[in-house]
């Protein structure tokens, strides 16, 4: 079976190459500090253009530069996108293909350049301390283990069931009775689910951001799924889940057809994406993860085998044999 391109790891490549240029500029940002941003006009521009208050920055920056979700008042790893969120899941996407990295079509196979980058961007990963991204990073981590054999998947279902039950058990301690973020995510998914309706109250009636842009109090926040159900209801959000059945079914097909890493790392990423839309409404960005929507496009093509390319170079490139397996 041949992918329908060469481009598939020349854009892998080239994604990856941008995380590691995006790390590097957030460690830069990290020393330099909040200064940077007040240097160059940053607290004006958020109070007039983001609709933030004067009272709500830190430091001369929005809140999200901080987190309190470990105890103190911790500064993330920004970079020069000015946006924490987005630059984490754009690190994390370049850790997932530096894990992943038989996608990228590489011909060294020994510890090179990209095995130093998948440490790096592992730090970076964490440094940005963004809950999303350590689920993200999990995921990736367990699906490669699982399908390279590396230890018996007997074991493996065992260690990710224990897994879960202590991500359960601490997340359930940690919002009963408790007012930090991962309760406030956590209520909107339930208030979402619970005020949607039948065919819900329509676009822009819910979440944190329409009420930013609107400046209008909303019934519902900090879930996409919670925001999503309160707009159109039970019978869109039921829908929107069979689509994203789909989406995993295809991509499974394709990977049990091919058996290519990259068929792999979409579906880790894309899982990572459905744990963090429960809980999270600004998840889903067109800066932050609009290419794990592309590279999902792409890996849930109808017809692989149906669409080779032109020319013997090119089946050449991202041909796959029994013999290339995982």
């Amino acid at each position: 079976m041949i992918l329908p391109t060469p481009m598939v790891p020349k854009l892998l490549r080239s994604i990856l190459y941008f995380g590691i240029f995006l790390a590097i500029s957030g460690i830069i940002e990290y020393k330099v500090g909040d200064s940077f941003w007040t240097n160059i006009g940053y607290s004006q521009y958020a109070i007039d253009i983001k609709g933030n208050t004067p009272w709500g920055l830190i430091n001369g920056v929005t809140a999200n530069f901080y987190t309190y979700d470990f105890g103190p008042m911790l500064r993330r790893v920004v970079t020069h996108t000015a946006d924490p969120l987005a630059s984490a899941f754009l690190i994390s996407l370049a850790f997932g293909i530096a894990t992943f990295k038989k996608s990228l079509n590489l011909k060294h196979k020994r510890f090179n350049f990209h095995t130093i980058c998948w440490f790096f961007l592992a730090i970076i990963c964490i440094l940005t301390l963004s809950k999303a991204v350590f689920i993200n990073m999990a995921i990736l981590m367990m699906i490669k283990l699982y399908y390279n054999k590396n230890i018996p998947k007997s074991i493996s279902k065992l260690a990710y069931a224990l897994l879960i039950g202590v991500i359960v058990i601490n997340v359930k301690k940690m919002i009963m009775g408790a007012d930090n973020s991962v309760a406030v995510h956590f209520n909107g998914f339930i208030n979402g689910i619970m005020s949607s309706g039948l065919f819900g109250n329509g676009l822009g009636t819910a979440g944190a951001s329409a009420s930013m842009l609107a400046a209008a109090d909303v019934e519902v926040a900090e879930s996409f799924i919670g925001a999503m159900a309160v707009q159109i209801g039970a019978i869109g959000t039921i829908a929107f889940i069979g689509l994203m059945y789909q989406i995993i079914k295809k991509i499974n097909e394709n990977y049990q057809r091919s058996h290519n890493e990259f068929f792999l790392l979409c579906k880790a990423l894309f899982y990572g994406l459905l744990v963090s839309i429960f809980f999270s409404e600004s998840s889903v960005t067109i800066m932050g993860t609009g290419i794990y929507f592309i590279l999902l496009g792409i890996a849930t093509r109808k017809s692989w085998e149906n669409e080779q390319t032109e020319g013997p170079h090119e089946q050449q490139c991202f041909s796959i044999n029994n013999n290339s397996n995982l």
